[in-house]
């Protein structure tokens, strides 16, 4: 999902479920994310030998470890010399081992770094090494449930891999340089509206608040108790957007009204029938290059993949039996496999939405791997087109 910071709403979320303030980050990044990478650690490591082990499952003699990952460029990871920092039944584990593990779990740690946060690592590793084992022993690698996500692991790491090698090398600082002139200094910005809504199932129910708020109801107090779109926890309230990041029968409604004024009729989408009140209509503000830089990156990388995608469908003999799913979605391109993109809640949204006041249309796959830019989806939107399974961007 594409951030816009010219959004006048505080996101909430730290990396800790906080509320993203400033004291929620100060204790994030001095208590949480270092748990957070420890418990990280044994999931990824353990899932890392199961599928390490299954590749070779037939090789293997019951109780070993089946498959040795190879060596790294130990350069990278450490300073001096690579020692062994532990053993588990005999097999040496090296200070390069446990590095590269903290590095696979996406901590930027320098070499010369390592050893400072070596020995909480290291009995880490050495316990997820014995559950290995255990594992083997157990012959979980025999259960058909385990199979199965061991092969959906690889097929997803597969494509993480063949994406990274199309990818790189391809995005420049030039390239993103271009892409923001050609988006903010060659047009003009998009009109955006700031609005809340009212979600209900019914035409009936709707038409009732509407009756309500003509005769001088609030409101956010009627939103707040009625909507049915986590909105309602803010009055209904979705921030700023613009008529391109809606679904079109939402956008259309939102667009044509005047500042200040309440939809005289209900307004239905897919999700249900909605009120909206309109609070005020601007220009887009102009961000800098460094705030529409993630974003810039993220849309070279889906033209990157969909030309990709183009150019491999019509290689292939493709042949869908099914009925072709309406207003269907481009595939969305991301930085990393992913195993699932919760749907969001209901709400009216399109591509290129806000991380979470703003509804997006393509922010919520269903597909394990396929994801919307920068991420996840919307807390006001479910996609308004969900894509089939598709390959996630590495």
């Amino acid at each position: 999902m594409t951030h816009d910071h010219t959004h006048d709403h505080s996101h909430g979320g730290g990396c800790c479920g906080g509320t993203g303030n400033g004291t929620d980050q100060k204790a994030c990044k001095s208590k949480c994310c270092k748990s957070t990478i420890a418990v990280g650690l044994s999931l990824a490591v353990a899932a890392a030998a199961l599928i390490f082990a299954f590749t070779t499952h037939s090789a293997a003699t019951k109780g070993e470890i089946l498959i040795k990952k190879p060596r790294p460029d130990v350069s990278t990871l450490i300073a001096g010399e690579d020692t062994v920092v532990a053993k588990v039944d005999g097999d040496s584990i090296h200070k390069s081992d446990v590095a590269q593990t903290i590095k696979e779990l996406g901590a930027n740690v320098p070499p010369a770094a390592i050893d400072q946060i070596l020995p909480a690592f290291t009995e880490q590793y050495v316990n997820l090494q014995l559950i290995n084992k255990a594992a083997v022993k157990a012959d979980v690698l025999n259960d058909p449930e385990v199979q199965l996500q061991m092969a959906n692991s690889q097929e997803q790491i597969l494509r993480a891999g063949y994406l990274r090698k199309l990818f790189d090398g391809q995005i420049t600082e030039d390239s993103l340089k271009e892409a923001y002139k050609a988006k903010y200094e060659s047009g003009e910005l998009p009109t955006e509206v700031h609005a809340r809504h009212i979600l209900v199932d019914s035409e009936a129910k709707a038409k009732a608040l509407i009756a309500q708020l003509q005769g001088g109801a609030n409101f956010e107090k009627l939103a707040s108790e009625n909507s049915k779109d986590p909105s309602a926890a803010r009055g209904g309230d979705l921030g700023y957007f613009t008529q391109a990041e809606m679904v079109p029968e939402f956008g259309a409604a939102a667009f044509a009204m005047n500042k200040g004024s309440i939809s005289d009729a209900p307004v239905k989408t897919q999700f249900g029938w909605h009120v909206i009140q309109v609070l005020d209509k601007r220009t887009r503000a102009k961000p800098s290059f460094e705030e529409a830089k993630g974003p810039l990156e993220q849309e070279s990388r889906q033209k990157l993949l969909d030309a990709k995608l183009k150019e491999l469908r019509e290689k292939a003999d493709v042949e869908i039996l099914t009925a072709p799913a309406a207003n269907a979605a481009t595939v969305p391109a991301e930085s990393a496999p992913v195993e699932a993109a919760p749907a969001a809640e209901p709400a009216p949204a399109k591509e290129e939405a806000k991380p979470a006041e703003a509804p997006a249309a393509e922010t919520a796959p269903a597909a394990p791997e396929a994801t919307a830019p920068e991420a996840g989806a919307t807390e006001a939107a479910p996609a308004a087109t969900t894509p089939a399974s598709t390959p996630a961007a590495e």
